[in-house]
């Protein structure tokens, strides 16, 4: 009976644990599938090739609606980044949501919007200078590493990513996962499995010559593509009995459509891609799902195509689904597994630290500041988010990171910023022509030299030299104070020599006068934001006037001036050269004296101010200026001046001259081209009409002494900063046709 009792009790044992290990978890070395084994293991392999990527998304969204759960993802690329998002727990739904409200374009663009520039930025535009930076480096010319360097790329995976960037496994996903990255030294594939996951993500997105490599780990990565375009190795490794691969990459051109080395370039990666994609696809077998959507004529930057794109994604899926039938979970089911994946809980952590990582001259200090944490509080995510954005608006740094790390049970908030190559310094050229059709001419060529970093705390040091009809040199320096820089002082010099018309109190010209003008300056103020600037200070000026009118009983003047400034300025204004939207407004007033020795006596007011509004394809900008000088010797020193293009269109720049100016404008502007999703070259065509004059006299100032101009133009904002090319024309029969490589502000 005993022995009857330990047999049954033997066979009891045997079926118990078989049973036991056919429904326990599966566990790999280093990674864990988050389900029992009562079925089989559906990996999801989402492949790269840009925006066509964005189709991943109606697949994912194909495969929920039949009920088809996803256990493990590996994706490269773009498939990195929608694989990513649902491993961290978004839904197809929101998934869909998500790609109709971003702005692939400005993901893919990585210039600040002048919106978010610092007011320093945003004064140096002023002028003719490209916005261009030419910068060398022991007398070689620097070329970027890549065309954008990805920041805000990284700031939207940031916050998309949230509630998912710890310093964890990416098997503690709700869906484990695994973002494919290339090795820039080896070549060899690089599989992420822990750490940050945005930044895991931004290294698979790291494409050749767009994206600068990432550094990770003490490696530096690229594009996963080049070395595993649709991992299919890694979802099997991951656990996958069944993978379902998504292929959305692009075949190479014919030879005869390759027309430039660009092309040439696109064209070699494209070809390293579809070979390891297609070894990969070898290795499929017959369990496994090909999903192939039909993406002709849709591009890797089809970045305006995002619905069709996710319904493309549907219907190659939906056209399958008769293959994975078997794979469907019935309703219970399907809840079942929504409920068994783990969950973020999207706790916010104290943070404990934090640290800079950077390589600029800029002190640690200035970061932190700018950067507002405090210290034993949860992490306010979206304001770190926008005070990078800020701090990136200094156009110091090419690229500003972050993540938080746990080290011995402390939370460290780790950011790292990339000084750019032109913060050792650089170089801006512009070139402004207008002539009339009575063969005079007026030709500027300027440029500058801007040294940043000069120290510490940010200071500036910046010369401009402007050579043509007239010549300008301006140093000056500027200092922000404080680790906070709200306010600064700004110490400089000026050398200028012009010739204009001389009037008397008349009104009546007296010829031309030739002036040397030497000055030193000292001023300081106050920025609000990245929207205004109060500023005020000192001026001393040396001059010598010479005068062709020998009548007037002298010849050559001498001048020692000084002046007092007040000043207050805004600008909202999205561009200079062509404006969408925002405003301008900047109101001056100078007091000369004979504080410190000046001999002159005087006030100037300056008032300018206008707006920008865009509908579709059209905008219309209208604004006013006006420029006064009272006092004895207003017309000694500094005569309020009009002409140009946009400034009474028709004479050359600066033709009038007089103690009083005033003019209205407004102008329309049509683009000719839609807005391309990624590196946009609008193209403009415009025209204004002008009405204003300048004055001897108050008593002179008058409607009927109005003059009516207007322009017709067409204008290119190329990367190297805006192309203009127009004629003008004035009721007093003047007419100038204008260029410019820089802008006309």
């Amino acid at each position: 009976m005993s022995r009857f009792l330990v047999l049954f009790f033997a066979v009891v044992y045997f079926f118990c644990e078989t049973a036991m290990s056919q429904s326990r978890v599966f566990v790999d070395e280093d990674f864990r599938v988050h389900k029992t084994k009562t079925r089989p293991t559906i990996g999801l392999v989402l492949g790269g090739g840009g925006a066509r990527g964005l189709s991943h998304i109606g697949v994912i969204k194909a495969l929920e609606d039949n009920h088809i759960p996803i256990d493990v993802i590996a994706g490269t690329s773009m498939g990195a980044i929608i694989g990513s998002l649902y491993a961290s727990g978004y839904t197809a739904d929101e998934l869909v949501e998500i790609s109709n409200e971003l702005d692939w374009g400005d993901m893919f663009n990585d210039k600040t919007s002048r919106s978010r520039s610092s007011f320093r930025r945003k004064s140096e535009e002023f002028g003719f200078l490209t916005k261009y930076k030419i910068t060398f480096n022991d007398g070689k010319l620097v070329l970027p590493r890549g065309i954008i360097q990805g920041q805000n790329l990284f700031l939207e995976l940031s916050r998309l990513l949230a509630h998912a960037r710890t310093d964890a496994s990416f098997d503690d996903l709700p869906i484990p996962f695994r973002p494919i990255a290339t090795d820039l030294s080896t070549g060899e594939p690089v599989v992420m499995k822990s750490g940050d996951l945005a930044t895991a993500v931004f290294a698979s997105m790291a494409i050749p010559g767009l994206i600068p490599p990432v550094e990770r780990e003490g490696k530096y990565l690229v594009d996963g593509g080049l070395s595993n375009n649709v991992p299919v190795n890694i979802a099997r490794e991951m656990g996958a009995d069944i993978v379902i691969v998504v292929n959305v990459g692009t075949n190479p051109k014919p030879v005869e459509e390759i027309s430039s080395f660009i092309e040439v370039l696109r064209q070699t990666q494209i070809i390293l891609t579809k070979n390891n994609t297609e070894f990969q696809i070898a290795t499929m077998n017959t369990k496994d799902m090909l999903v192939i959507p039909k993406l002709e004529g849709l591009s890797a930057a089809s970045f305006d195509k995002v619905k069709e794109l996710v319904a493309h994604g549907q219907d190659a899926t939906h056209l399958l689904a008769p293959s994975f039938a078997n794979l469907q979970l019935n309703d219970a089911a399907w809840q079942a597994h929504l409920n068994a994946r783990q969950t973020i809980t999207g706790e916010t952590p104290l943070i404990d630290e934090v640290r800079i990582l950077q390589n600029s001259k800029l002190s640690d200090d200035v970061l932190k500041r700018a950067i507002r944490v405090n210290i034993g509080e949860p992490l306010d995510l979206d304001r770190v988010n926008t005070d990078i954005v800020k701090l990136y608006g200094d156009d110091v740094f090419s690229r500003i990171t972050y993540e938080v790390l746990e080290e011995d049970g402390q939370h460290v908030l780790e950011v790292s910023a990339v000084a750019k190559e032109s913060s050792e310094g650089y170089y801006k050229v512009g070139i402004k022509l207008d002539s009339n059709f009575s063969g005079e001419s007026d030709f500027k060529l300027g440029f500058s030299y801007t040294k940043p970093l000069v120290n510490k705390f940010g200071g500036e040091w910046r010369t401009e030299v402007n050579i043509g009809d007239n010549f300008d040199l301006t140093s000056e320096y500027y200092q922000p104070i404080g680790a906070r820089r709200r306010f600064f002082v700004e110490p400089s010099f000026s050398v200028n020599s012009q010739k204009t018309d001389f009037f008397d109190e008349d009104d009546r010209k007296r010829g031309k006068l030739k002036s040397e003008i030497y000055g030193a300056s000292l001023q300081g103020g106050m920025l609000f934001g990245t929207w205004g600037e109060f500023r005020t200070g000192l001026t001393l000026v040396k001059a010598e006037l010479d005068f062709s009118d020998s009548s007037l009983g002298f010849e050559q003047i001498n001048i020692r001036d000084t002046s007092m400034l007040a000043q207050f300025s805004i600008d909202t204004l999205d561009s200079i050269s062509f404006p969408t939207k925002g405003e301008y407004a900047l109101m001056s007033y100078a007091n000369h004296n004979d504080i410190l020795g000046g001999e002159l006596n005087f006030n100037s007011w300056s008032i300018v101010a206008f707006k920008a509004r865009t509908k579709g394809q059209h905008t219309l900008t209208y604004g006013a200026q006006a420029n006064a000088n009272f006092g004895r010797d207003a017309n000694a020193l500094g005569p309020a001046s009009l002409g140009g293009f946009r400034s009474l269109s028709g004479f050359s720049e600066d033709e009038l001259s007089g103690r009083y100016s005033g003019v209205v404008s407004a102008q329309y502007l049509y683009r000719l081209n839609q807005q391309a999703p990624l590196f946009d070259a609008p193209i403009f065509i415009g025209g204004t009409i002008e009405a204003g004059n300048v004055f001897q006299s108050l008593d002179n100032i008058g409607f009927d002494d109005l003059i009516y101009a207007g322009s017709v133009y067409a204008g290119l904002k190329s990367p190297m900063g805006p192309i203009y090319l127009g004629v003008g024309y004035n009721d007093t029969g003047a007419t100038s046709i204008y260029f410019s490589l820089g802008s006309f502000f």
